[in-house]
């Protein structure tokens, strides 16, 4: 690019713009652009670039955009900084690497360094945007402040630190980072140190602050903070509102909304979620009614509230008057309040209307009648899930094993958990051996109870009543031992359920006592 004013012109091209928008939701995909992009240049879209670098940024793709630029010099720092961001965009970091350093020494500078630094952070490659800034010939206050931010993000916040000392020279965006970074890892003291420390504040800074506070659980401080601020606006008075109704806070959340200048959707939506949270249904209900605009998530909130109060029929009323482009939070939470009540027959033919299914739906229906013990439904739905393209997770495969009568479905259960790699979830391990308790097969439970990386109390006292009740007390006896060795300190009454078929607690605490035990 020749001049500032030729990129103006370039990038306020209609062509520019035409092509930025049909490609940028196919780069979101990661698709090669290569087939489109020759389209266009055949019928001339192309033809308005005075340089091939400034085609680059409108070339969605990595393909189309190396097309153009292996056919250019490579000289212009700005057609690197546009190939590399793509490919770093695209998740592609070892060829923006390899481009990176391929670049000559007229292409090289702050500009391609600047893109190198935030593709390392984005990847995770702390080290490596380290050691690239170290070797930086000239750091802008730009460079500094994108590594005392990538520091922060990655949760190094005492090193972000120390290189914010350093600093040759701070601007607010310098300051708001190192501050933001203190407000996201909980450290209000050390972030409010920074606050009153800084030479000039922006409304992000004081942005940053009270999410921080609100964040950790403030309130007060987060109130005062917020009474403080130069500017407030939409987002600001929603923060505080949202923070009042989450803790429960909810008669100073409604005078915060009452008092708001402006509101937006979210704001109207919070408060909405947060009537319903009181079980305060009815004003939920008159403050949807006062809405000027409603969306997707309004209405949801509504179905979803009502449902959970146990207000079924104004749920169904409320569902049955939404747009038709309903989404599947509305389906999944009317599918299950009627799961919940009892009416499956109403749940499955709501279920069947659906145009498209997602996990939450097969899981509420299943888990709805497994509730409600129509142990064929559930296993004959979830022969339908296998063969859908929704992958079952660990709530459907309990919500499945708990009607599960036979070791073969059982096993079949665990085959299936082994293959999606759900075998170290806690709730699952525990289904499993409970079930395999129930029909005698230790083996089996004993192999489950060792693959779980996490055990919590249930797990251990599970095992031990299996052994227990099984005849096995002295196998129970050794799980126990290993129970107090990992830290856990079960009841007495827990354990002792566990042993005490056939009058063998007495035994088991005489036992325990010899090997140092305590009940």
């Amino acid at each position: 690019v020749s001049s500032a004013k030729q990129t103006v012109a370039i990038r306020a091209s209609p062509y520019s713009m035409i092509l930025g928008r049909v490609f940028q939701p196919l780069r979101r995909r990661r698709r090669p652009l290569l087939p489109q992009t020759t389209f266009l240049r055949r019928h001339g879209a192309l033809a308005n670039h005075p340089s091939p670098y400034t085609a680059l940024p409108a070339h969605r793709g990595r393909r189309s955009a190396r097309a153009v630029f292996d056919e250019t010099p490579h000289e212009d720092a700005v057609a690197y900084a546009n190939l590399i961001d793509l490919h770093l965009s695209c998740g592609d970091l070892p060829r923006a690497e390899a481009l990176f350093r391929a670049a000559p020494t007229a292409a090289r500078g702050l500009r391609l360094d600047t893109v190198m630094l935030d593709g390392y952070f984005k990847a995770g490659r702390v080290d490596h945007a380290r050691r690239l800034f170290d070797g930086m010939a000239v750091k802008s206050v730009g460079a500094w402040t994108r590594m005392v931010s990538g520091y922060c993000r990655a949760g190094r916040v005492e090193e972000a630190r120390g290189l914010f000392e350093v600093m040759p020279a701070r601007d607010v965006v310098s300051w708001t980072a190192m501050l933001q970074g203190y407000a996201r890892s909980g450290m209000m003291r050390e972030a409010h140190g920074l606050f009153d420390a800084m030479p000039a504040r922006d409304f992000v800074s004081w942005t940053a602050m009270l999410q921080g506070y609100v964040r950790s659980g403030m309130l007060r401080e987060a109130r005062e903070l917020f009474d403080q601020m130069p500017e407030r606006n939409v987002v600001t008075w929603t923060v505080m509102v949202k923070a009042y109704a989450d803790h429960g806070h909810f008669q100073e959340a409604v005078e915060l909304f009452d008092r708001m200048p402006q509101r937006n959707l979210y704001s109207w939506n919070i408060m909405i979620s947060g009537f319903f949270r009181a079980a305060n249904v009815d004003e939920a209900v008159r403050l949807f009614e006062r809405m000027p605009d409603r969306n997707a998530v309004s209405w949801t909130t509504m179905v979803t509230g009502l449902a959970q109060n146990g207000r079924v029929l104004m749920a169904r009323e409320f569902f049955d008057r939404m747009p038709e482009n309903r989404d599947a939070a509305a389906w999944n939470a009317m599918i299950t309040a009627y799961a919940n009540n009892g009416q499956m027959n109403k749940a499955r033919r709501l279920f069947d209307s659906m145009p498209a299914k997602d996990l939450v739906s097969w899981s509420a229906i299943i888990h709805g009648y497994a509730k409600n013990k129509h142990k064929g439904e559930v296993m004959g739905l979830f022969r339908l899930m296998l063969r859908s393209a929704v992958s079952p997770d660990r709530f459907t495969l309990i919500s499945v094993l708990v009607t599960s009568e036979s070791t073969v479905e059982v096993g079949q259960i665990h085959g299936l958990a082994a293959t999606r790699g759900l075998l170290s979830d806690t709730s699952l391990g525990n289904a499993l051996l409970i079930m395999y308790s129930r029909s005698g097969d230790l083996h089996s439970a004993w192999q489950v109870f060792k693959m779980l990386q996490e055990k919590d109390p249930i797990t251990w006292t599970l095992m031990m009543r299996a052994f227990a009740n099984h005849g096995r007390a002295s196998y129970a006896l050794q799980a126990f031992a290993q129970m107090l060795q990992h830290g856990y300190k079960p009841s007495s009454t827990t354990f002792i359920a566990g042993l005490v078929d056939k009058g063998r607690a007495s035994r088991a605490h005489c036992r325990l006592s010899v090997q140092g035990g305590t009940l």
